[in-house]
């Protein structure tokens, strides 16, 4: 089912599509069978948010719902029961920490909020960080972060909370797309304390997605290498899909007479990447080609 705004998140191995504008059933995707079924439509339409699991069970939280531009904060917690196939009605939001479209991430048995909107997408963008703890539905007011933002996603590296792009939007000024947000603002959970990195993001952007690699067991550091390929292998769907977003080495791939090509440490964790991502999905390389 097609969708905008929507909320996406794994749990149990498998994933699962929620929200959306309009009152949408969840879509769920097994990538062992390669197969989508259907769950329970949620009890009102909700949209603008970022899912979180905990406890096996998806949490929605500082949701819109209602048409836009003033889309309205949702009241309260849903969470979704993968296992029952169920929504119900969690604690209520309190009023003076309302908003929607914050960053949610999960940290050592709490549910953390970051930034928003009080109003849709005419006004309000607030930098407010909030603690919920979902087992006793107690919220704590947190210290500010650095800057406001709206229509982004939080990320957890380690004990650090990752604010990255977004916006200010605000319909109010005619500007609902115009004010992004390139600071990139990180909590530290062990001190306590928000700063700013001293690099800006290169391209500020909003309403996309983020993800975090995980890495199992211990990383041995090692100095940056290259590789050279042979330039029979540039047709592999592997290489032909990443190439595509690496104009220097696209440009090398059109010269006559090209017998090796060159991979950069970077371009080799970008392979390295897919390749972790292939066998998470459980999809052997020439499925993936057959994909493109």
């Amino acid at each position: 089912m097609a969708r905008e705004e929507a909320g996406f998140v794994a749990d149990g191995g498998k994933f699962f599509l929620l929200g959306g504008r309009h009152e949408n059933p969840v879509d769920i995707f097994d990538p062992k069978s390669r197969t989508w079924t259907k769950g329970a439509v949620p009890p009102l339409e909700i949209h603008h948010f970022q899912p979180v699991v905990f406890d096996g069970k998806i949490y929605v939280l500082q949701a819109m719902t209602g048409p836009y531009p003033r889309e309205k904060p949702v009241p309260y917690v849903l969470v979704y029961d993968p296992a029952k196939d169920q929504w119900t009605k969690g604690a209520q939001i309190p009023p003076e920490r309302l908003r929607g479209s914050s960053g949610v991430v999960v940290h050592d048995g709490k549910i953390y909020l970051v930034a928003g909107i009080l109003d849709g997408h005419w006004s309000g963008a607030v930098s407010w960080f909030d603690e919920f703890d979902p087992r006793t539905g107690q919220w704590r007011a947190l210290a500010d972060a650095p800057h406001a933002r709206d229509h982004f996603l939080a990320a957890m590296i380690g004990d650090k909370l990752y604010a990255a792009g977004g916006r200010t939007s605000s319909g109010a000024t005619n500007q609902v797309f115009d004010l992004t947000v390139a600071q990139v603002d990180v909590f530290d959970f062990g001190s306590g304390k928000w700063s700013t990195l001293a690099q800006d993001l290169p391209t500020p952007r909003a309403g996309g997605m983020n993800a975090v690699p995980r890495v199992v067991g211990p990383v041995r550091r090692t100095r940056p290498v290259e590789v050279d390929l042979p330039a029979d292998m540039r047709g592999t769907g592997v290489i032909a899909q990443d190439i595509g977003v690496l104009q220097t080495a696209q440009r090398g791939l059109r010269q006559p007479g090209l017998t090796h090509l060159t991979l950069s440490s970077e371009e080799c964790r970008i392979l390295n990447m897919e390749r972790n991502l292939e066998r998470y999905l459980g999809i052997e390389p020439s499925e993936l080609e057959s994909l493109q």
